[in-house]
């Protein structure tokens, strides 16, 4: 009853099945009713959101040599690829020197993402793998079967020399995450890593596509500010609730 004229077409022509799209009516329904709750606390200290595109932040919002990480999960379809070389030009501006970018990537388009991150100032440091959990992924490209058992992020830096202040492993056992409030989501295992290995307590942590804020609990978990930006009024809307239930 709820379901589209399109979707009903898709499932008399066996294109979807009716489980799969009962699974996105209630997902829907939740983000719905997460987005019509008032907010109950103000956020605390040591953290600012702004529901803008990234590209629009300008210094007089995040001043120029003033973030000591960013940590980020961009979309990965090839239509979305320039915004990985306004990453990296964003990037150049706000980072201290030292300072870090790691991004989540599509693995297939690796060098390419990599070249337009460098060629906006960065210098690549090292690519850190993360272990799906779970069930693997199958793709078919060019002709050729994957099975998809990890995830890259690549880590760049602004300038020659990185400030991180501690070791860190290059290979992530993540957890699956909850993808009810955000397709895209992933699970905290990777922001903590990233987080804890690459700062220090009350640093500056910034997440420029940050989605339902996954990376902004994290941080505050680990005692870090956090300055989260995000495009999207719906998704935007999410990440505020999911930091006042993270806070009450």
């Amino acid at each position: 009853d709820n379901a589209s004229e399109d979707i009903k077409q898709k499932l008399i022509g066996g294109k979807t099945s009716i489980h799969k799209e009962f699974l996105k009516i209630q997902i829907q329904q939740k983000r719905e009713d997460l987005r019509n709750e008032t907010p109950r606390i103000n956020l605390p200290e040591g953290m600012q959101l702004y529901n803008l595109d990234f590209r629009n932040v300008g210094p007089e919002i995040i001043p120029d040599n003033s973030i000591d990480l960013i940590f980020t999960d961009p979309p990965y379809g090839a239509e979305y690829l320039y915004l990985y070389g306004e990453l990296g030009k964003f990037a150049n501006r706000v980072l201290k020197d030292g300072g870090s970018l790691v991004t989540f990537i599509g693995q297939h388009n690796i060098i390419k993402i990599g070249n337009l991150i460098q060629n906006n100032g960065l210098n690549y440091i090292w690519s850190i793998c993360v272990k799906h959990s779970g069930h693997s992924a199958r793709v078919r490209l060019s002709g050729s079967m994957i099975t998809v058992d990890w995830k890259p992020l690549l880590w760049f830096i602004k300038g020659e020399v990185s400030n991180n202040p501690n070791w860190i492993n290059d290979c992530i056992e993540s957890s699956t995450p909850d993808k009810v409030v955000h397709d895209w989501q992933q699970s905290d295992t990777e922001s903590k890593h990233i987080i804890e290995a690459l700062t220090v307590e009350n640093q500056i942590v910034l997440d420029p596509m940050m989605g339902s804020a996954t990376t902004g609990m994290a941080a505050n978990r680990l005692n870090r500010k956090f300055i989260g930006v995000e495009i999207d009024k719906d998704t935007f809307e999410i990440a505020r609730h999911n930091l006042f239930n993270f806070f009450k």
